[in-house]
Parts: C-alpha cells; structure tokens; sequence
C-alpha cells in the first residue's frame, strides 16, 4: 500500500514535467544572434563597388557614380517607400543631390541579403556644402545584382557594426 501511494503521488508529477516539453536548457540564458551574422560574407567586388561609389561622391562625379547603379534602380530614404530611378539620367540626378563625399569604414551583410556600408561624410571640392556633417557616419544598404547596386536605402540603422562600436568603448 505504501508504494502505491508514493508511485500515485510521484507518477503525476513526473509526466507532468514530462508532458510540458521541458527540458533542461529550456530556461538557460543565451545571447540573441547578431542578426547581421550571416553566413555569406561581403565580397571584395561588393566592397568595391560601394567604395568607388562614395569616392565618385567625394570628387563630385556623378556620372561616375551613377555607372555603380543598375537601370532601372529602386531608391528610397527608409522612411516613404521605393522609388524606381527609370533611365541614367535619373539616376545621375539621384547622385548629383548628394551634397557630402562619402568614405567606406566598413561593410557588413544584412539578413536579408543587402550589404550595408558604413560611411564617413566629407566635403566635396569646391562645394562646401557638407558643412557641419562633415565627419559624421551614415549607414548605407544596398542590394547589388549583376554587378550593380539593384536598390539603394539610406538605412537609418547604427553607421558601424557591433563589433566596431565595442573597439571603440
């Protein structure tokens, strides 16, 4: 009788825990993966293509920097959707608004498949236009297809990666 009633009072408990899918590291603390960390890495041509945009930027050469671009190419500020730039006179025009050059830091690819390039504003010759935001970082996502950037997107997301804003601390 008495192992009855501990088997009764233990059986229950036991498929309880059991039954409730736990295990035990269901409640162990870990870090979220760094949704940057992807297993594609950015490749060199990637890397060119957006340095040799941002130096196209800094010399103010807009043609220059409008061959980095497919036609036609979707733009757009991260905040009102995208915009398709439908011939190179579009997209020549996209790149002559730019008021600042632009230096590649770093680059790093996105879940979702764009390569994001951190850049360091700086004026243009004889422009001086970029005036106070000279220095400043901006992050720029792109999409690059057919060894063109596809879509363009000022991506309004932290100008550095992780890694080298803890260099940084």
């Amino acid at each position: 009788m008495r192992a009855k009633i501990t088997w009764s009072l233990l059986l229950p408990a036991l498929l309880a825990a059991l039954g409730c899918g736990a295990t035990p590291d269901r409640f162990a603390l870990t870090t979220p993966a760094d949704p940057r960390a992807v297993s594609t890495p950015v490749s060199v041509e990637e890397q060119e293509i957006l340095r040799h945009w941002g130096e196209q930027l800094r010399v103010r050469d807009a043609s220059g920097a409008s061959r980095d671009f497919e036609v036609p190419a979707l733009v757009s500020n991260g905040e009102s959707g995208w915009v398709e730039l439908a011939d190179r006179k579009q997209i020549e025009n996209f790149n002559r608004n730019f008021t600042c050059g632009a230096e590649l830091l770093e680059t790093w690819r996105r879940a979702d498949g764009f390569v994001v390039g951190s850049f360091r504003l700086v004026e243009q010759p004889g422009a001086n236009q970029c005036g106070a935001r000279t220095g400043r970082l901006r992050a720029i996502a792109v999409k690059i297809e057919g060894h063109r950037i596809s879509r363009w997107l000022d991506s309004r997301g932290p100008a550095l990666s992780e890694a080298v804003r803890a260099r940084r601390v």
